[in-house]
């Protein structure tokens, strides 16, 4: 392919590193990828039609994911890097069939479409480039992002890792917190860190523990995983949450939405009223969705429970093996604008 001077001249705009010499504020930074490089697709507002689908928004896509990882390093004094690619949801497709079935099919809008193919361009050449530049990946077929990001942060904890940095903009990710406190998370839009400390200022609940359960009442829209029962929104879970806080229920408890149910319909010491109050709202604004999640809500709610927990999804022991090796092997992270130039000059 010749070389295209604009394109040299992207790859020629990433100059610099990380502080080399700091101390790092955090011991490893693990990235989801998926989300840092479609945020960077997206981050100059450029119209993909305007652009040739495959090239420019391919190298686009790598040269500022380095720039931004870069960043990352310099800011938080860190040069060891974990970043996680995507796999197929194979265990969630089998719970549920509609599961991103908008993702499934081919999309019609054609700026969708090269935004895939610039992504899927952009994670072939990463995968090349990023163990070049010191950086460790996880890379499993049958885990999705969210999995593997979730399997990084444990083996990390687990490897003796104290300052741990999730870099990611999903709010799922939030849950993480609920089983390992330490943690904080970048939100690299935002410009911001959240940790178990200021979630509150972040996140409508407030509280990491209920994560899970919030997201199985109101399903997750971008994941195609309908709430369990019509029109209930974070508001109305908000007050089923504090329900069971309120009946002293574990959020972990297997069968916390059978309880639900049961506190519900029995409203022992008027604890919906009381729920109610401390949310912010009236009994009448949520008695239908609450009726209507007695009469229909439970069996959909334990399903999507299945969906959104990640500690749920099976992960085969040869996996963990594999992740534990890759952190027990974790390089600096030396940026090389080289080795950038090159990779995406030689793309196939």
């Amino acid at each position: 392919m010749p070389k295209d001077p604009a394109i040299l001249s992207l790859a020629g705009n990433i100059e610099g590193s990380g502080n080399k010499n700091s101390d790092p504020i955090f011991d490893i930074i693990i990235v989801d990828l998926a989300c840092v490089v479609m945020s960077r697709l997206t981050s100059n507002n450029v119209d993909p039609i305007e652009i040739r689908p495959g090239e420019w928004l391919c190298v686009e896509g790598v040269t500022e994911t380095m720039l931004a990882l870069r960043h990352y390093s310099g800011r938080f004094q860190c040069r060891k890097i974990v970043c996680c690619f995507e796999g197929y949801p194979a265990y969630r497709y089998g719970l549920f069939e509609s599961y991103k079935e908008d993702r499934k099919t081919n999309p019609k809008d054609p700026r969708a479409v090269i935004l895939r193919r610039s992504r899927k361009y952009a994670f072939n050449v990463l995968k090349d480039l990023l163990p070049r530049q010191g950086i460790n990946t996880t890379d499993y077929d049958n885990l999705e992002g969210d999995d593997q990001l979730y399997l990084a942060t444990q083996t990390a904890i687990t490897s003796g890792y104290k300052k741990i940095l999730i870099v990611s903009e999903d709010r799922d990710h939030y849950q993480l917190m609920k089983y390992f406190p330490s943690i904080e998370i970048y939100h690299p839009v935002k410009r911001v860190v959240v940790s178990a400390s200021n979630v509150h200022e972040h996140y409508y609940l407030g509280d990491p523990t209920w994560i899970v359960v919030a997201k199985a009442l109101t399903g997750d829209s971008g994941d195609c995983i309908p709430p369990c029962v019509k029109g209930l929104g974070e508001k109305k879970a908000q007050v089923m949450c504090k329900i069971l806080q309120l009946s002293g229920v574990n959020p972990d408890s297997q069968d916390v939405f059978v309880r639900l149910s049961q506190i519900i319909q029995n409203n022992s010491e008027n604890v919906i009223e009381r729920a109610c109050i401390s949310c912010s709202t009236t009994p009448g604004r949520v008695r239908s969705t609450l009726e209507d999640y007695v009469s229909s809500g439970v069996k959909t709610a334990e399903r999507n429970r299945e969906l959104v927990d990640y500690r749920r999804v099976p992960i085969s022991e040869a996996t963990k093996e594999d992740c534990l090796r890759m952190v027990s092997t974790l390089r600096d992270f030396e940026y090389r604008r080289d080795l950038i130039e090159q990779s995406v000059l030689n793309r196939g």
